[in-house]
């Protein structure tokens, strides 16, 4: 008995807790719905690429201040929830690791800053910072995603505010990196006012190469996922030599992340969640927790990202301005990613990652990685932008594709095909519904709107409708 009531605590708990990550996730769709159309008007397409380009080298930088050690510790933790005196331990003795490693990735960038001498590199010192003192897979490991959610929702509104206040002309580039950076460092220290779990008398220095050792595991996914993320922008400076190019790529880029949020979400919130069940729960439970979260995602992933390819045309004009055309074409392209990269966070973290087989999760994600690097240089002299764009898409399906081999224990490809295949179909046919109204609707908000407000009406009115009436086959086959 009490073993059931503990299990409808967590059933409240991860909805609460994804509650708590979707109200976070909307507000950062609002918050870029108001800046990116004027940031993009006010700093143009060249000076997005420029700062985009900076971060990019930055970020390589940043990762030996993390080395994996944000996922190796969000996962131990939970595993060890229940040990408040192993989480004091390992807490402290994480930060230490942390400290060590973040010296050693300031002095690398120091040497980098020195031979470039550009004002925006000395502010992007700032996201190493960040890293140091960032705690929040200790929340995160203890499923206490409400401190998380308020602290970036704090955050986000005074960033908001600053850029409108601040960012005026072209030339204020480098305030508005000052902005994002430094409100994320500022963030990332409110943390710091709700741990209780820090005491150097609980550090054990012989531990401390163990969890470097343990953290590498999680590295080396964390270097491939950063292909995805900034390596392109960095070869399409490199390369293609255009930071009007990386703009266009970037804009389009922030566009599809801002919908990806709203189904990894889930993940982030399932991760800790799914390393406790593979502990201490039946396999029988695991899958059943696995097929929700993929019926979920397909769900709100496909009319994502099939509304999001055929509104392409309307979104970007209204959000980016007249001069960002390019980016009609990679936003259709991206749109493919968002059910792709919602998919891969599911069977990736609740399948590999939190049931302990990391080395697999890292063989998928290299493979695509270095797929994805290949066909950069390939395409990127050819197609610039959208070469870059395609190759993303090309590493992340096969990221899928493994994913899915390597799983194949706890979701079988039929039962795969069979929770996606309603929603494919469903969200085509409210794909077709959006480019015939298109045809009598003009390039404006008010069009957008419509054209949102008939889709979702459309599309969960279907669902509504299919749910009732298995509801009710389902009672007849009962009596």
């Amino acid at each position: 008995m009490p073993k059931m009531n503990t299990v409808k605590e967590n059933n409240i708990s991860i909805k609460l807790n994804y509650l708590y990550n979707l109200i976070y996730q909307i507000l950062g769709m609002l918050i870029p719905l108001i800046t990116t159309p004027y940031v993009s008007r006010i700093l143009g397409a060249s000076q997005i690429g420029e700062y985009t380009y900076a971060l990019s080298i930055v970020t390589y930088f940043n990762l030996i201040s993390n080395m994996g050690l944000g996922t190796y510790a969000q996962l131990e933790i939970a595993k060890n929830r229940n040990d408040k005196k192993y989480i004091k331990s390992f807490f402290s003795e994480i930060l230490l690791c942390k400290l060590l490693l973040s010296v050693l990735a300031l002095l690398f960038y120091t040497f980098y800053v020195l031979n470039i001498r550009n004002v925006l590199c000395f502010i992007l010192y700032l996201p190493i910072l960040t890293s140091l003192i960032d705690i929040s897979w200790l929340f995160q490991g203890l499923e206490q995603f409400k401190i998380i959610v308020i602290r970036n929702i704090i955050i986000k509104f005074a960033c908001l505010v600053l850029i409108f206040c601040f960012v005026k002309k072209q030339s204020d580039l480098v305030i508005y990196a000052l902005i994002l950076q430094g409100s994320a460092l500022l963030g990332n220290a409110t943390f710091w006012f709700h741990q209780k779990h820090f005491d150097f008398k609980y550090i054990k220095c012989n531990k401390i190469f163990k969890h470097l050792r343990n953290g590498i595991t999680y590295f080396i996914p964390t270097i491939a996922l950063t292909i995805y993320s900034m390596m392109d922008a960095s070869m399409l400076g490199w390369i293609g030599k255009e930071s009007a190019e990386i703009g266009y790529y970037e804009q389009a880029h922030k566009i599809e992340r801002v919908v990806v949020a709203i189904l990894t979400s889930l993940s982030t919130v399932m991760l800790p969640r799914m390393a406790f069940l593979h502990q201490t729960a039946s396999s029988e439970e695991v899958i059943k927790k696995i097929k929700q979260s993929l019926c979920f995602i397909s769900l709100i992933g496909w009319p994502l990202s099939v509304g999001t390819f055929a509104i392409s045309d309307i979104l970007v004009p209204i959000f980016l301005g007249a001069n960002y055309e390019k980016s009609v074409v990679l936003l259709r392209i991206f749109s493919i990613l968002i059910i792709i990269v919602g998919l891969n966070n599911i069977i990736g973290t609740q399948c590999l990652m939190s049931g302990g087989k990391q080395k697999k999760y890292n063989y998928s994600v290299i493979i695509g990685a270095l797929l994805n690097l290949l066909l950069n240089v390939i395409l990127i002299p050819v197609f610039s932008s959208i070469g870059a764009a395609i190759a993303s898409v090309f590493g992340e399906f096969v990221i899928l594709l493994m994913f899915l081999y390597f799983s194949h224990k706890l979701i079988k490809i039929k039962s795969f095909i069979f929770i996606n295949l309603p929603f494919i179909i469903l969200s085509v046919i409210m794909g077709i519904i959006i480019y015939w109204m298109k045809k009598y609707l003009t390039c404006s908000i008010q069009s957008l709107i419509i054209i949102f407000i008939v889709a979702f009406l459309f599309y969960s009115s279907v669902i509504f409708g299919v749910f009732i009436t298995m509801k009710k086959i389902r009672r007849k086959d009962k009596k």
